[in-house]
């Protein structure tokens, strides 16, 4: 193992090596899990229990904002601390598809990978010698052609529950808990399909499996109404995946902490993005930047640490790594990956042209824009490449249902936006990413295609 390695070479140079104890990262990312659905934020319904014991010897951050509503570009940006743009692991407009065929893009997959010259957290803790792993169970956009897998000697890709997933995850824990480690876990039960397991006292709406599917079009039609009992349904549908996926993260935690390994480990536990319910004419994720998709929970437990901290302060996905190298100790370390720490007041978020089955939908005009977001203060501005541009008081109206009109406070705050944006350093697109039919498959099960 790494760490017996250095004791023989210390021995053998005839001197008594100085070992530091096996320091330990866990990042645990629930796909697709909205913040304002979680008890632990405030929820009525009690869907998170075991993340609220959690958060009693951790850190919880109340304005976590993603780096974009959906799951490649965000995971892009929390393993390198850079903004989508800046990365370039995003989408592109079919205007520049059509370009980038000349490069060999397919005509079937508009999203870009995160390149090789990124330096990533796997890739700086690996390069340490520390162990790194990941068990993933989104087989679409986590997929390795994607570059999201740089740095891990293992990386693990199946669909299935969060038992199942943990279950795996704890392999790796065990076997390495003498060594130093960075181990990513990725969760798919608040994705669709959701985990409809009857979770009381939820009501059960498990024997409807095709509820969202059917609301797809309902919802994002223009000429369409969708139900209003349909609606509270797939809430409940969507607070049942919570609570099983809470269940089984509850039951991990408990592994860790009777094997004695919780206390001296770093855990994280975020989300990539949110999931749109039915709000602003919306369902899923990826199409808009409003806060049901980008406000994320984030817990972060130090190694020892045993008291509740809030920290009511804006924060982003890229500020992940700075964050777990300094409550590993690490204050200076990997200087690219902190190109935005420490955090300023304010976080951005982007999300360009859609996916293709979202615009080759009859719906698709909608969402053939960029949309840029800065939170700062109450204040939210979303930028859009139509023209129409939006900013809201997020502490008076945290659902966003009224922009606020042209005015001063307007005025300044979107103009403060267009110049955080002005100082990013927009990344060429990667290199083609070819889909053969397993791929286009795992795409279609999730909803991004078919």
């Amino acid at each position: 193992m790494r760490n017996l390695s250095w004791i023989l070479a210390g021995c053998l140079l005839g001197c008594a090596p100085t070992l530091e104890p096996p320091q330990q990262v866990v990042l645990v990312v629930c796909d697709t899990l909205r913040a304002d659905h979680l008890s632990l934020y405030g929820y009525s319904r009690p869907t998170s229990p075991n993340l609220e014991k959690l958060a009693q010897r951790s850190t919880v951050f109340h304005r976590a904002q993603a780096a974009a509503p959906w799951t490649l570009p965000s995971h892009a940006s929390m393993f390198t601390g850079l903004y989508p743009s800046e990365h370039g692991a995003h989408t592109f407009s079919e205007d520049k598809l059509a370009s980038l065929r000349k490069q060999g893009w397919s005509e079937d997959n508009n999203v870009g990978p995160l390149a090789d010259h990124y330096i990533t957290l796997a890739e700086y803790f690996a390069e340490r010698g520390w162990a790194t792993g990941a068990v993933v169970a989104n087989v679409a956009y986590m997929d390795e052609r994607f570059g999201i897998a740089q740095g891990f000697d293992t990386y693990h890709r199946q669909r299935g529950p969060v038992e199942e997933i943990t279950r795996r995850a704890l392999q790796f824990i065990k076997a390495h808990q003498e060594e130093s480690f960075f181990l990513f876990v990725n969760l798919m039960d608040t994705h669709r399909p959701y985990n409809l397991r009857p979770h009381p006292p939820i009501p059960d709406h498990s024997s409807d499996g095709n509820l969202l599917k059917r609301l797809v079009p309902l919802i994002l039609d223009p000429g369409a109404t969708a139900p209003p009992e349909l609606l509270d349904a797939l809430g409940d549908q969507y607070d049942t995946a919570i609570a099983n996926l809470d269940q089984g993260l509850g039951d991990f935690f408990q592994a860790l902490e009777s094997d004695g390994l919780l206390d001296r480990m770093c855990l994280v536990v975020t989300s990539d993005h949110g999931e749109f319910l039915g709000e602003h004419e919306l369902i899923e994720h990826s199409k808009d930047v409003y806060q049901g998709t980008l406000h994320v929970p984030l817990i972060l437990k130090a190694p020892q640490q045993t008291e509740r901290r809030d920290d009511l302060g804006w924060i982003g996905h890229v500020h992940l790594p700075g964050l777990i190298l300094d409550a590993l100790g690490h204050p200076t370390a990997a200087p690219l990956m902190r190109l935005h720490w420490p955090r300023s007041e304010g976080v951005l978020s982007e999300n360009y042209d859609s996916r293709l089955h979202d615009l080759r939908a009859p719906w698709g005009d909608r969402f053939r824009r960029s949309r840029r977001v800065l939170v700062h203060g109450d204040l939210k501005t979303i930028l859009s490449s139509d023209g129409n541009h939006e900013t809201y008081d997020l502490a008076r109206d945290p659902e966003e249902t009224q922009a606020l009109d042209q005015g001063e406070i307007r005025a300044a705050h979107q103009e403060r936006a267009r110049g955080s944006f002005e100082g990013l350093k927009v990344a060429p697109p990667g290199e083609a990413v070819p889909l053969d039919d397993a791929a286009l498959k795992a795409l279609e099960q999730l909803g991004y295609g078919g």
